[in-house]
């Protein structure tokens, strides 16, 4: 006995009710499109994920700089204001981020924060090294 998919579980997935090879296909279509948001809402969860859309958004801030400018992050904590002139993000999962980068004054910094408390100003600041070509931030999103 063949079991008929009922037509109000097929409708709204946009599929037809044939039984073919065609619908075959668009069903396994349907099922890696759920796995794949399935996936990518779990990694929007961890530090990985956090990553990528802060990568975004930076490249997006970098193309407002002036030529004699690179990205910085102004932190507010402990009643001082911290500038850093970001090199690199990183993160260890699932829910550390790592800004690495330089004071003001090109001392080595390395940030470390839980997502869930990551709060700073995307700022421009004047490049430490302004007769170095502008590089632009580094980020290690690896696969896991």
């Amino acid at each position: 006995m063949t079991l008929q998919p009922h037509e109000h579980l097929i409708q709204p997935l946009g599929l037809t009710i044939p039984h073919s090879a065609r619908f075959a296909a668009e069903l396994a279509e349907a099922a890696e499109a759920l796995e794949r948001a399935r996936a990518e809402a779990l990694e929007a969860k961890t530090a990985r994920g956090l990553v990528k859309r802060i990568m975004e958004q930076i490249r997006s801030f970098e193309h407002s700089l002036e030529e004699n400018q690179e990205v910085g992050i102004r932190l507010v904590s402990f009643g001082q204001t911290i500038v850093i002139h970001v090199t690199d993000i990183d993160y260890e999962q699932p829910n550390m981020v790592i800004f690495i980068g330089r004071t003001d004054d090109a001392q080595p910094v390395r940030l470390i924060q839980h997502m869930s408390q990551l709060s700073f100003l995307l700022t421009r600041v004047s490049r430490l090294n302004p007769n170095e070509e502008r590089q632009p931030i580094g980020f290690k999103v690896r696969t896991e």
